[in-house]
């Protein structure tokens, strides 16, 4: 028998080929819309550089352990179900619902501890599925979809890594954790963005050893779909404790924790940074969960609002001033948690300005 053989195309030809779907891919991303929604953080509003957060994907938060990142998660969730209506669900494999600020400002639409990803991706899946019935019968809005948290992926795990575990150790686990978890993610995507529904992620990164000066010194669990296929990436880097009345001796009230913005692929921004504050409830005038006066307050300092002088402070916008004290930060601090009006009218301020002005 003769063999023919195939005719390579010419350099120029494959090039072209190329081209085209690269062209393709790039006019499919341009017709995406986003539905974006402010959330009730000022400084990711204007760190994610839309005024928001987007719907329809999957966003992504992670860092090391003990800096915040179910706190950021559960306040991008919250500003999920207020401010665009939806039905938000958990499923908590860490049991962070445990630490009584995580209960206290958890929406609690719907709540599950689980530790099989089998479990989660056919619940997620069947809700979305239930969305788009009711929507297409009439009985549900065009414009509501669905909230997911998934809390923690290093945790969630097909019920066969489960049982791998058990014989061999979780270290033998992550790479058959990464597939099926990058697979899923890529199955769920579209699905996510037709219904309008956003899954938050939350992963924990490892050390990652012996890292050359142009790399990463960490590694996020979860697969590289994860890392890659989502619309926004926030890393929570860091945390500190914040004393009352920002005394050194006083009782620690909170955690001011610090997060970047990375991998923007909304408005193409790369690196942007933002900070929030919890609270525990041991200071006067502010609740457990997130402590949003503070958060208010330091996002206009960043922004270059701030004037202090001695114990003056101003905060103003422009020509517009927005709080004037004579008693200090914590003076500041004080009247916006008394005067819920002064603190709407700030928080107002900071979402209408885009950037740091």
């Amino acid at each position: 028998m003769s063999r023919t053989k195939s005719k390579r195309p010419k350099d120029e030809d494959y090039l072209a080929l190329v081209a085209k779907d690269i062209k393709n891919t790039t006019l499919v991303s341009e017709m995406r819309e986003e539905r974006i929604i402010p959330t009730v953080l000022t400084s990711y509003n204007r760190a994610t550089g839309v005024g928001g957060h987007p719907l329809g994907c999957v966003v992504l938060v992670h860092g090391p352990e003990q800096v915040g990142k179910s706190a950021l998660a559960i306040a991008i969730l919250e500003s999920i179900r207020k401010f665009g209506r939806h039905p938000v669900h958990i499923w908590d494999s860490e049991f962070a619902a445990e630490k009584k600020w995580y209960g206290s400002i958890s929406p609690g639409s719907g709540f599950k501890m689980t530790a099989s990803l089998d479990e989660v991706a056919s619940d997620i899946q069947s809700m979305i599925d239930n969305l788009q019935k009711g929507k297409t019968a009439g009985k549900i809005p065009a414009d509501v979809g669905c909230g997911f948290l998934l809390d923690t992926l290093k945790e969630l795990l097909p019920d066969s890594v489960l049982e791998k575990i058990k014989k061999e150790g979780p270290e033998k686990s992550y790479p058959i954790q990464a597939l099926f978890v990058s697979n899923w993610v890529k199955s769920v995507i579209e699905d996510l963005y037709r219904s309008g529904s956003t899954m938050v992620i939350v992963l924990q990164e490892r050390v990652k050893m012996n890292a050359k000066p142009f790399e990463r010194d960490y590694n996020v669990t979860g697969g590289r779909s994860v890392q890659y296929a989502n619309r926004m990436r926030a890393r929570v880097y860091y945390a500190r404790k914040v004393r009352v009345d920002e005394k050194k001796d006083g009782d620690v009230c909170g955690m001011e924790c610090r997060y970047t913005i990375e991998n923007n692929k909304i408005v193409g921004t790369t690196f942007e940074r933002g900070i929030f504050f919890t609270a525990n409830g041991k200071e006067s005038g502010t609740p457990l969960g997130l402590d949003l006066v503070r958060e208010a307050y330091h996002e206009a300092k960043y922004r270059g609002w701030v004037a202090a002088s001695g114990k003056s402070v101003v905060i103003s916008s422009g020509k517009k001033t927005l709080l004037k004290t004579k008693h200090g930060t914590a003076g500041a601090l004080k009247v916006l948690k008394k005067d819920d009006e002064k603190l709407m009218t700030l928080v107002d301020a900071l979402n209408k300005v885009k950037g740091k002005k």
